[in-house]
């Protein structure tokens, strides 16, 4: 099992190499792997890591930002959207991969919080999409401002999708009875306004159902 550990050559090894620029990843929240019984190969490792992680969080942002500037340059040009496509292949990305980065460079953007922007940058897509595809934007821009932790995210959204799921239901019970009343009055008028003889053979079918249903 990874475990936390607080090593002081760690810290110095990191604030030697990092630039001077903020980082997305606090030190006090990265998780320090051992991989192996060598205390400086370990050291280098989680050193790397860091790095990548904040530079991977660093270019989710900066590539959406990319796309996002040059799609909107285009549009407000009038150019055709094919010559968008083709400037993202010739850049080696397609279009479903630009539209991710773009999505999370948006709501990254529709932050203020320097910290809700940090998770958000380092956040999993899957996450991002639930985010994104939100019916209430400003709801869940509110909340994101305020969120300290990526479980508070998830719990969140888990919790409004039940909440939903349940409202959907209880719609659909709501709307079966709806209609079932309706063709029930329907079936009634149909059959006061048939001829005595039919009415007699509706009544007695209606009996044979009521015997079964009994039995």
């Amino acid at each position: 099992m990874p475990v936390k550990l607080n090593l002081d050559d760690f810290k110095k090894e990191i604030s030697l190499t990092k630039k001077k620029e903020e980082n997305l990843v606090d030190l006090k929240d990265f998780e320090y792997i051992s991989y192996t019984n060598n205390h400086e190969v370990d050291d280098f490792l989680n050193e790397k890591s860091f790095m990548l992680i904040n530079f991977i969080g660093k270019s989710n942002i900066f590539l959406g930002n990319i796309f996002l500037e040059v799609q909107n340059y285009l549009n407000e040009n009038s150019i055709e959207e094919t010559t968008y496509c083709n400037w993202l292949e010739r850049n080696g990305f397609n279009r479903m991969t630009a539209l991710r980065y773009k999505k999370r460079a948006e709501i990254y953007s529709s932050l203020s919080s320097e910290n809700s922007k940090k998770i958000i940058a380092l956040l999993n897509q899957k996450t991002i999409e639930e985010i994104y595809k939100f019916n209430d934007r400003q709801a869940i821009l509110t909340y994101l401002e305020k969120i300290n932790d990526v479980s508070e995210i998830e719990s969140y959204l888990r919790n409004t999708l039940i909440l939903k799921k349940e409202e959907s239901e209880v719609e659909i019970i709501e709307v079966d009875s709806l209609d079932l009343e309706n063709r029930v009055r329907k079936l009634s008028t149909s059959i006061e306004n048939l001829e005595p003889k039919k009415q007699k053979q509706v009544d007695s079918l209606l009996k044979k159902i009521e015997k079964i249903m009994n039995s």
